[in-house]
């Protein structure tokens, strides 16, 4: 149709526009006099076309997450999503269709993967869940093993979301077969990651140093220093967890050596939390007053009041321990 036979069609009464979605549909009356009269392939053919059509639209959803993730700012991510949040009726329709009729799975496992975000944010669980066991079959169907591999990473994350730690780590490990066989080191590092994590959270701490371990090895063969150093913090912290604070402290020193080697503010700020804390468990609390003094004064350059927030209550519980009571009260 026109934007003419759209007008003529609303004042008719046979549409009706929605301005919260921006979208037509058919009144009560001509939906059901349309579906009494369409001819089953052309009922089948018109739910093609709604399908494709809100295809596109989750695509355009997804280019404009991906600039808002570019370009950090909450106006570009704000409008994302609103814009789920309004075509929603129509995803899930859709994606009901599709799912019964799974003749164009290219589409299913693109459709689903571009709204996986926001959908992981505004679904219920079981309903994410859903869409994601919907994805997977299709990429399975076609044999697209990175949507594959990429979908069982999402489903480990949404069980951990949901506690379910013990399926979590099965489909991380999923995962990391299914990044082992293409041959995504990227992906199969992430993975490994997650698991570690899921394995630290129900005390299989073994196993989560030995993840994370692999962890560093790949990114390491990548090149990749800043998830080095993440997997460095992360792995200090399991180590603080666990009571060993002097390999806290090992790993915690490295993240921070990587961190100024890239000159990145904000991992510093990070690393010097960690290194301070671990001076602090160790008994080291001038050390640990130090780094603490570092950690303030980089928030301040980077203009972050939370993370200063957080410094100014490190140093002066350090102060303290040092014995620098006047420093301390006035720190706090």
């Amino acid at each position: 149709c026109t934007e003419a036979d759209l007008e003529l069609f609303t004042r008719l009464g046979t549409l009706q526009f929605d301005r919260d979605t921006q979208a037509y549909a058919l009144n009560g009356v001509a939906r059901h006099v349309a579906e009494e009269n369409l001819a089953p392939d052309e009922a089948h053919a018109a739910r093609l076309r709604h399908a494709a059509h809100f295809a596109s639209r989750a695509t355009q959803i997804d280019q404009l997450q991906q600039a808002a993730d570019n370009k950090p700012g909450d106006a570009i991510a704000l409008e994302a999503l609103d814009r789920f949040e309004r075509d929603l009726p129509h995803f899930t329709t859709a994606l009901e269709f599709m799912a019964r009729h799974p003749d164009p799975e290219r589409t299913l496992v693109d459709f689903i993967g571009a709204l996986a975000h926001h959908a992981s944010i505004r679904l219920e669980p079981a309903a994410y869940m859903q869409w994601l066991q919907t994805r997977l079959t299709a990429a399975r169907t076609i044999g697209d093993r990175q949507a594959e591999c990429e979908t069982l990473g999402l489903l480990g994350q949404a069980c951990a979301d949901a506690n379910n730690l013990r399926e979590a780590v099965a489909q991380y490990d999923a995962a990391v077969t299914a990044a082992r066989e293409i041959g995504d080191r990227l992906a199969e590092g992430r993975n490994l990651g997650n698991m570690g994590l899921a394995c630290h959270r129900m005390g299989e701490t073994a196993r989560a140093h030995a993840n994370y371990e692999a962890v560093i090895q790949i990114m390491r063969e990548l090149g990749d220093r800043g998830r080095e150093g993440l997997a460095y913090l992360t792995l200090a912290q399991v180590y603080a967890d666990t009571g060993d604070h002097r390999k806290a402290l090992e790993y915690a020193e490295q993240q921070l050596a990587i961190a100024r080697e890239m000159n990145d503010l904000r991992g510093q700020i990070v690393g010097l939390g960690s290194v301070g804390q671990a001076h602090l468990e160790l008994g080291a609390p001038a050390q640990a007053v130090t780094s603490f003094e570092q950690q303030l004064q980089l928030s301040r350059v980077v203009r972050d009041l939370p993370a200063e927030a957080a410094a100014l209550t490190n140093l002066g519980r350090a102060q303290r321990e040092a014995g620098m009571h006047q420093q301390a009260i006035s720190t706090f």
